[in-house]
């Protein structure tokens, strides 16, 4: 089996936003013709929709007036003040920095699909009618009080973690290479930053990278996921990418390409509003064991770091991070906790002192083999 780079690298930031949807492979933007009917049963489109769009890998996107997004249904944020702008933008523009995208990188809009301004794209959600509709739920690995990780079943990683006290960690990046790994029916392989605080029945999370799997295309398709849970049993999840918290508002904002999206309240939270106790980067998977045997899905660009390292493996490399409110800092590669499942099936190598690549590490893995049969 075969997997292929699909895209160029890409800078990922999370500060203490809210989520925008993403299509990561690049897409044919469409009008959708009225009255036309598509293949999947679609749920029912929100309100507030200025435009529909069809995107080249065949979603259904609603531009949606920002003000009458469906998040608002929420009673967290029935009187939630839309901030439009973080505190770090504009503080950079105060100091005359520069906030676009490189030039060297394609516009926001090459990722997916260009809505108006005023709108957020929402990716339009199969019927819960629908017979392959699944919910996507990401475990949480890692044990807040304990500061141990503890795996979920039907699940593996191959992840690093930075660990400290409650309210330690404000923000967190990292630059992404982009494959697409191949995955069995109804599982997932997912690259991304995780960044958690919170007892373990309660915790708090928010995560951005990207996700292929839980679909019904013929072709494999990465896409960009933001996901979060804050223990009151309000989550969600959308396709992502870094944040940093806005030390006056509480909010998590979401950074894409030196691109902030948007943010989730620091209102729906409660251990994750005076900062993280953990961030973690890398690799996860789903394994269903289908007939008593370990998944073929793959990690990452489904080759293990050793197969090539920069070459051939996926990699997640400026690992950087936020704390006690001080600017972003770079990493260190000593401060790093390696977790991975079974080095025989994934595995995963922080690599050597680099002045380009910073901390940064390398993993995946191809799933089933001689070595990796259950």
């Amino acid at each position: 089996m075969t997997t292929h780079k699909i895209r160029r690298e890409v800078i990922v930031a999370i500060y203490l936003l809210i989520a925008v949807a993403v299509d990561s492979v690049q897409a044919r933007r469409n009008l959708i013709v009225p009255g036309k009917s598509n293949d999947a049963k679609l749920d029912k489109p929100p309100r507030g929709i200025v435009k529909t769009i069809q995107s080249g890998s065949g979603d259904v996107v609603d531009c949606v007036d920002i003000y009458k997004q469906p998040a608002f249904d929420h009673p967290l944020l029935k009187n939630h003040i839309i901030q439009m702008k973080s505190n770090s933008f504009i503080e950079e523009e105060e100091e005359g920095k520069s906030h676009l995208a490189s030039e060297e990188q394609p516009g926001l809009e090459e990722w997916g699909v260009d809505c108006p301004e005023g709108t957020i794209p929402i990716i339009r959600r199969p019927s819960k009618n629908s017979a392959d509709v699944k919910d996507y739920v990401l475990p949480f690995p890692f044990d807040n009080e304990s500061l141990a990780v503890s795996p979920n079943a039907g699940h593996e990683y191959a992840q690093v973690s930075l660990t400290g006290a409650e309210g330690t960690f404000q923000g967190a990046q990292g630059i992404f290479n982009l494959w697409t790994p191949l995955t069995e029916n109804n599982e997932i392989s997912v690259s991304q930053i995780w960044i958690l605080a919170g007892p373990t029945e309660f915790i708090n999370t928010v995560e951005a990278g990207w996700i292929v799997g839980f679909t019904n295309e013929a072709k494999p398709v990465t896409r960009f996921f933001t996901y979060w849970t804050v223990g009151t049993g309000l989550n969600g999840a959308v396709p992502w990418a870094p944040a940093v918290q806005d030390k006056s508002t509480g909010h998590w904002w979401l950074r894409l390409k030196n691109v902030d999206l948007g943010y989730w309240p620091g209102s729906i939270f409660t251990s994750l509003r005076g900062g993280a106790s953990a961030i973690n980067w890398g690799g996860e998977i789903t394994n269903s064991e289908n007939n008593g045997q370990h998944t073929t899905t793959q990690m990452g660009s489904g080759h293990f770091p050793r197969d090539g390292f920069y070459t051939k493996s996926s990699y997640i490399r400026n690992l950087g991070h936020i704390q006690n409110n001080n600017p972003m800092q770079s990493t260190p590669r000593e401060a790093l906790q390696t977790y991975v499942t079974n080095r025989q099936c994934y595995d995963l190598v922080v690599g050597p002192p680099n002045l380009n690549f910073g901390t940064h590490i390398y993993f995946g893995g191809p799933g089933f083999s001689a070595q990796c049969s259950k």
